[in-house]
């Protein structure tokens, strides 16, 4: 038997409709107070029970950018940052490319 350590990086995932980590370690603020059956349904059905919610914020040289509202999962392999949540509450954009990705300011550009 092997245990695989956590990634703990954070991934933008376009499909995502919520912010997902696998652990509230990568959260600065906790909240326990969820529905009793609160799930997170993953692309083959399966339901992942949700332990906690919280927030966190992503260090930049600019500004610090936000995750609200993170649903918490051990289950999760990956911590997930849904782009349509994420650029609307940080007033900004993502843009893929095939060297990575870049987030940029919407006032700023």
């Amino acid at each position: 038997m092997t245990l695989q350590q956590l990634d703990a990086n954070w991934y933008m995932d376009s499909g995502a409709s919520s912010h997902l980590s696998s652990s509230s370690g990568n959260l600065s603020s906790i909240s326990s107070s969820l529905h009793p059956n609160s799930n997170i349904i993953v692309d083959n059905g399966t339901c992942l029970p949700i332990t906690c919610y919280g927030h966190t914020l992503l260090p930049n040289s600019y500004r610090p950018l936000h995750l609200s509202n993170v649903l918490v999962s051990p289950q999760l392999i990956a911590n997930l940052i849904s782009v349509r949540k994420f650029t609307t509450y940080n007033s900004c954009s993502v843009e893929f490319d095939p060297f990575g990705l870049s987030v940029k300011d919407l006032q700023t550009k």
